[in-house]
């Protein structure tokens, strides 16, 4: 019985020293990482090229959203209109 229990714990042990002492397998592990890093950087980025796309679409169509755009992020007012700025 203790044989066995010896036997059945040093298959593991001696699998796990191996991949990990073994170049080859520090090396897939590593381009395994590399690859998972660069994928979820590639979702990032269509992410952020959808909402940029939307955003371009709706400034090459709407004139309200251009509109909305230079007042809110370069500060402009329109003739005759009336700035509000509240005080926290």
């Amino acid at each position: 019985m203790i044989k066995y229990i010896k036997f059945q714990y040093s298959i593991p042990i001696c699998a796990i020293l191996f991949l990990s002492l073994n170049p080859t397998a520090i090396k897939i592990y590593s381009s395994y990482k590399e690859k998972t890093d660069l994928l979820s950087k590639i979702a990032l980025i269509k992410q952020e090229n959808e909402k940029y796309t939307k955003s371009l679409y709706y400034l090459e169509t709407k004139e309200s959203h251009l509109e909305r755009m230079v007042k809110s992020e370069l500060g402009v007012i329109a003739n005759g209109e009336i700035e509000y700025r509240f005080i926290k």
